[in-house]
């Protein structure tokens, strides 16, 4: 299996060599009169300590949820969810490559959409906290600071995996449905039927909900929206365009889930950049920040890439930088190619490196920001 790409060892040591010198660089300071003892009794504390695991979860929990309930949030998602089911009518005049045509429109959709997902909501939850003095209640509790950071980031991550899912399962149903190029075009009923009555009944439910038991509208529409595709996305892969029972995922491209996963892993990246853009930066700056980031590590290979044999700094930095190119796999539908589980194993271990160190950087910076 070959791709645009080669997964390149040479980034992994680079990464590597960064974490190393990120724990180095917090084991010399002193971060607001947190000495080594007590940064080893923290990280004692929370491999070791359930009460410790639980308030990470809860702070995660509490940021998951208000995550959701941010209107940007819902805006972002279904908007994109429109671009991607309407693709198809979007395409139906460029002849042939149609579908794929629908399935880059997809993924690029996902991949952006998530991104301003990651920015908004890392400065709505973050920065806005630490502006509004709310990070001053939460840390004069028995709190680690990390704790905090990571509890954020876990809690960010969880709304990225809601967005990233639904998306996706979205897009494969979409291009099941297929694009109307002729007159013979046969619409594909059960996927037509199903995410139409599912948009409409997550609607008026979460109105219902809304005006009887004053829930929130948009976390009640996201999850109960979420749910429910599941479910109708389980049953159209077990019928054909006839309603006719037929073996599960037949018609269907079920690879774009792992395209999907990929994407996750790339925003999941994106996600801990936002996370230490959020510390500094307000909504806008932060948002410049992240798609900055984005375009340096979408063309690291044409900026530094070509130029690392010959200059050593293009060679430094391009091994420290990520690289989201290796995610970025569609390509590899265009050639009709799989793509292997080996691959994305590589690419979790990566992006887990590159998520790590960025967490750290998070820590370090939120250390020496002062709450009052």
């Amino acid at each position: 299996m070959s791709y645009a790409h080669d997964f390149n060892l040479t980034r992994i040591t680079g990464t590597l060599f960064a974490l190393t010198k990120s724990h180095k660089f917090l084991l010399d300071l002193e971060i607001n009169s947190y000495s080594i003892e007590t940064i080893q009794g923290f990280f004692k504390h929370i491999y070791f300590n359930p009460a410790a695991m639980q308030k990470i979860f809860t702070i995660a929990q509490v940021t998951f949820k208000e995550m959701i309930r941010q209107p940007v949030y819902s805006i972002i998602v279904y908007l994109a969810m429109i671009l991607i089911y309407g693709s198809p009518w979007f395409s139906m005049f460029t002849l042939l490559n149609s579908l794929k045509l629908v399935r880059d429109m997809g993924l690029a959709t996902i991949m952006l959409a998530s991104l301003f997902i990651a920015a908004f909501s890392a400065s709505g939850l973050v920065y806005k906290e630490i502006e509004n003095k709310t990070a001053i209640t939460i840390m004069s509790k028995p709190i680690f600071r990390m704790q905090f950071v990571i509890g954020k980031y876990l809690g960010l991550l969880a709304g990225m995996v809601i967005a990233v899912t639904q998306l996706t399962l979205i897009l494969i149903l979409t291009i099941r449905l297929g694009v109307p190029e002729t007159a013979q075009f046969v619409i594909d009923k059960p996927v037509v039927y199903s995410l139409n009555f599912l948009l409409i009944f997550c609607i008026f439910w979460s109105a219902l909900i809304n005006y009887f038991f004053e829930r929130p509208f948009t976390s009640t529409l996201i999850t109960t929206f979420f749910i429910l595709l599941v479910i109708v996305f389980c049953f159209v892969a077990f019928v054909n365009p006839s309603f006719q029972p037929q073996q599960f995922g037949t018609g269907m491209e079920l690879g774009l889930l792992k395209a999907g996963i990929l994407i996750f892993l790339a925003m999941a990246i994106i996600t801990s950049i936002a996370l230490i853009g959020s510390i500094r930066f307000n909504m806008l700056a932060n948002l410049i920040f992240c798609f900055a980031v984005f375009f340096i590590t979408m063309t690291s290979d044409y900026f530094f890439g070509r130029f690392a044999d010959t200059n050593i700094i293009c060679k430094a930095i391009y091994a420290i930088i990520p690289n989201l190119q290796f995610f970025w796999v569609a390509d590899a539908f265009l050639q009709n190619n799989t793509i292997p589980s080996a691959y994305v194993t590589i690419t979790l271990a990566y992006s887990g490196l590159c998520i790590v160190t960025a967490v750290v950087m998070s820590w370090v910076l939120f250390s020496e920001r002062e709450l009052a």
